[in-house]
């Protein structure tokens, strides 16, 4: 079942919540587990009265490295988020079908003017080590991220909400913006109307404990390690084991809000891409991501009683560029890189077709997505030497080599190691450009590695994937104020028109009022081509045949993690 899912419900949600109504959690949800319930999903193997098998351990192959940074506001590494998703929660959480969704909060509404969300939080939630979940952990976490000595991913977020100047400056002693009503009540309050906040504030940031972390410095916390690795949160499995680089075991949460777990054991463990799929074939682990949609290994999987779902995740791979260095910052030699690289064949030969070619950053059954009026690159090395020529470029036919300046043209294209598709992808770029000229070097590493060096700007070119922002907001990504150290504009692009619209599109709430705005951002993107856009994918996910319950989803990380409680394994 392919399944291409997208973020235009969310807007249309965020907008009528916008208009002030608000949402509350089904009553089973708003519950916690009884302890009837709790007494009789402890019996490892047993069934409870709907037939459903209790007991048994989910093992999930995942590919890169655990350093165990276990604490959601403070990550930075891929597979550490992938546990946080089960152990802690947010106050929100976005449905199967892109729509926000209580969590934590079992009701919230917006006020008239559309800045302040107010938060009814769940009763008798408990953290996994029993303490009470309350509107001081939520205070606590938000005023964690506006710190001025807080430098993790969300520190954009912090400085949305009312009152974080006065916090970051010293001088106050909190955010106002976020305001304990009563035990159970939280609102919070941004500095100007943002249809992007609701799930930024809400579904990024995942809420960490205040007895556990509030009498740790910030500017100290990515130091304590005994705290990082044994994380507290809310959410329903709680961590019993890790070993740094090999897994992490997570157990069922007896106390959990939405009734423990029916599967005992979560185990998230590192991967090799090399016997990934021997292990599961010999039910050695029960899920793993197919990178590779190689029609023999889908028949190999569904002979072997594997079962593979597809999904599009709403988002890009791209090659990144640096547009501040001086050779690059021409749009003319990246619309050549477009034109010099072959994105048909790599979605025909490398992707097995389970992809489209991207031309802006939205797929293309995104309501942000122009769809007409757009240059679609088609393969063309010969136009490509000619943009590069009239960008001051030479080219000598004899030895097929580009001299800038009397000097040879050579780049650096960085790319991560895991990902089969990003490792194949990396060699044929590097020979589509070396056919008009152009060197490369290939530079592989771990994925944290190079993001430390997109962040730091420390490469000419790199290889990664980019999600689309919230409700088709491109601010963090194209808006020169967000350039690192201040978000994620890697490409370190800089166009006053994209800063304009892209500070007004998300002031407007209504999608058909904001497709223009995006439209446009959308057709200078094509044109400016900041980084260029490679392709959409539809990736797989394997799935013993056994294991029920899995949802596979592109508003996890990881692809699964959404009601992770519902899982069980059939006889």
């Amino acid at each position: 079942m392919k399944r291409i899912l997208t973020l235009s419900m969310l807007v249309i949600c965020i907008a009528a919540m916008m208009m002030g109504c608000s949402s509350k959690a089904d009553s089973k949800d708003q519950s916690a587990a009884t302890p009837a319930a709790s007494t009789e999903a402890n019996n490892s193997e047993g069934t409870t009265e709907t037939g459903i098998k209790q007991g048994g351990t989910v093992r999930y192959a995942a590919f890169g490295t655990a350093p165990g940074i276990f604490n959601p506001v403070l990550q930075s590494n891929s597979f550490d988020v992938y546990e946080m998703e089960v152990m802690f929660e947010g106050l929100l959480r976005k449905s199967m079908v892109n729509e926000l969704e209580p969590c934590l909060a079992e009701s919230f509404s917006v006020s008239e003017d559309k800045k302040t969300l107010t938060f009814k939080l769940r009763e008798n939630v408990k953290w996994h080590d029993g303490e009470p979940f309350t509107a001081e952990d939520v205070k606590f976490t938000f005023e964690f991220i506006c710190h001025p000595d807080y430098t993790g991913p969300y520190s954009a977020i912090g400085k949305a909400i009312a009152g974080s100047d006065e916090y970051m400056t010293g001088t106050a002693d909190g955010v106002s913006g976020v305001e304990i009503v009563d035990p159970n009540t939280v609102t919070i309050t941004t500095k100007d109307v943002d249809a992007t906040m609701m799930e930024r504030l809400c579904t990024s940031i995942l809420i960490i404990p205040k007895h556990v972390w509030g009498d740790i410095p910030v500017k100290q916390a990515a130091e304590q390690t005994e705290l990082l690795r044994n994380p507290v949160g809310t959410g329903a499995f709680k961590i019993s084991k890790f070993v740094p680089d090999q897994y992490v075991e997570m157990v069922a949460n007896d106390l959990y809000w939405n009734g423990r777990p029916h599967v005992d054991k979560y185990i998230i463990q590192v991967a090799n891409p090399e016997t990934a799929q021997t292990q599961i074939i010999n039910n050695e682990v029960d899920i793993l991501a197919v990178k590779q949609m190689n029609p023999d290994d889908l028949e190999y999987y569904k002979s072997s009683g594997i079962f593979v779902d597809t999904i599009s995740f709403d988002a890009a791979m791209n090659l990144g560029v640096n547009n501040s260095v001086e050779i690059l910052n021409d749009k003319r030699v990246r619309q050549a890189f477009a034109y010099a690289i072959d994105r048909e064949a790599i979605v025909r030969d490398i992707l097995y077709g389970y992809g489209t070619v991207a031309n802006v950053p939205y797929q293309p059954d995104f309501w942000a997505n122009p769809k007409e009026g757009l240059n679609t690159y088609s393969y063309n090395p010969q136009k490509s030497i000619e943009l590069l020529e009239e960008a001051g470029w030479q080219y000598k036919a004899n030895d097929k080599q580009m001299y800038k300046d009397g000097k040879p043209v050579k780049f650096t294209l960085k790319y991560y190691s895991g990902n089969k598709q990003v490792e194949n992808i990396a060699p044929f770029i590097q020979q589509s450009l070396k056919e008009i000229g152009v060197q490369v070097d290939l530079q592989i590493s771990e994925y944290s590695t190079m993001l430390a060096d997109m962040k730091s700007g420390d490469f000419e070119l790199y290889i990664a994937a980019h999600k689309n922002g919230v409700a088709g907001d491109m601010k963090m990504q194209y808006n020169s104020a967000f350039a690192p150290p201040n978000g994620t504009n890697y490409s370190r692009f800089s166009n006053s028109r994209v800063d304009e619209l892209s500070e007004q599109g998300i002031k407007l709430l209504s999608i058909e009022d904001r497709k223009p705005i995006y439209f446009e951002i959308s057709k200078i993107l094509n044109e400016e081509l900041p980084i260029v856009y490679l392709y959409h994918w539809h990736q797989g996910m394997a799935i013993n045949g056994k294991l029920k319950g899995v949802q596979v989803t592109p508003n996890s990380l990881l692809g699964i993690n959404y009601q992770t409680e519902k899982w069980y394994f059939e006889d």
